[in-house]
């Protein structure tokens, strides 16, 4: 049991009594704390040296600060809006044999187009022929190229690439909700 006195409070406790008689018996001197009022409560002073910040928690040592923004114009309504412009092109650029797969032109190379009927030695008959064979096209029968590749000097393209737009007025709320609360130092 616990008796209030003129000078503290007396603790009851076995073998001996305990006793607090002052204030810093409870909370040292400068202590600070954060209350949600308006002013600091008796014996305690209000601090001033952070106004319009943010509380934020940490898993390492407290009593640091830091950020160059207030709270109140950081977290606040503002509205996206303006053109975009970009412009980027590759220049002219002619592909050499080595920046190109190595590949053939062959001759009787069978393309897909429109079937036809044709004999066995390519010709087409009609209908109506004797010994003719349902084929899936033409053939091609140029003589073949040499493995190559590379286009023909002074055949350079570009790619150009140019866009633009407007990002029309988009609304951003990130005014949050909050709460004031000042520091206050315990006076001891």
């Amino acid at each position: 049991m616990a008796q209030l006195t003129s000078s503290g409070i007396r603790f009851a406790t076995i073998p001996a009594v305990d006793e607090l008689n002052s204030r810093r018996g409870i909370f040292p001197t400068s202590t600070a704390w954060v209350f949600y009022q308006t002013s600091a409560p008796t014996g305690w002073t209000k601090s001033t040296t952070h106004n319009n910040k943010a509380l934020r928690v940490v898993s390492g040592d407290g009593g640091g600060s830091g950020g160059t923004n207030s709270f109140t114009s950081t977290m606040s309504s503002f509205t996206l809006g303006g053109s975009l412009t970009s412009s980027n092109a590759t220049g002219g650029t002619e592909l050499s044999d080595t920046q190109i797969p190595g590949h053939v032109h062959p001759t009787g190379v069978r393309l897909n187009a429109v079937p036809t009927l044709n004999n066995p030695d390519g010709a087409f008959t009609g209908w109506n022929g004797g010994d003719v064979a349902r084929s899936t096209g033409w053939t091609r029968n140029t003589p073949a190229t040499g493995a190559t590749g590379g286009i023909p000097n002074g055949a350079a393209h570009a790619h150009p690439f140019s866009a633009t737009g407007t990002l029309t007025n988009q609304s951003v709320d990130i005014a949050v909700q909050y709460i004031d609360v000042i520091i206050c130092t315990f006076d001891g």
